[in-house]
């Protein structure tokens, strides 16, 4: 792995949902940029280049499926979906992972992991893909 710490977009649906887990994040040395909006993520997205999107807050189902489509319209970026534990998941056509609140840090840390290593070669591989 790089000396170049992955990069997180946090994109917040509803306000104050996600300070826990960015805390957590930056915790295990993530730099995390938080979209408060989808059309700010949209903006963030071409800016900042993350490794990873993690969708934190969204209500599950017809609408977070539209939000994680539009996200991988925009880029070739996964995307990460926590959803409330009652709810049914976002699927697997629509994000690369789902994670369930309350987060279970071992499960968090395992799908970063996971994702880092198969979505982000420029990274794993030193180069970096960040201008």
């Amino acid at each position: 792995m790089c000396d170049t710490q992955p990069v997180i977009l946090l994109v917040a649906c509803k306000p104050s949902a996600h300070l826990l887990l960015e805390m957590f994040l930056l915790s295990k040395g993530f730099q995390v940029f938080t979209a408060r909006s989808v059309n700010s993520a949209s903006l963030q997205l071409r800016a900042l280049k993350p490794d990873v999107i993690i969708l934190d807050g969204c209500e599950i189902g017809d609408a977070c499926r539209e939000i994680v489509k539009r996200l991988k319209r925009l880029s070739s970026v996964p995307v990460l979906v926590f959803r409330n534990a009652a709810s049914a998941s976002c699927g697997p056509a629509e994000a690369d992972g789902d994670l369930a609140y309350p987060v279970n840090i071992a499960d968090l840390s395992a799908q970063l992991a996971h994702t880092l290593e198969h979505w982000s070669p420029g990274l794993n591989k030193g180069a970096g893909h960040r201008g």
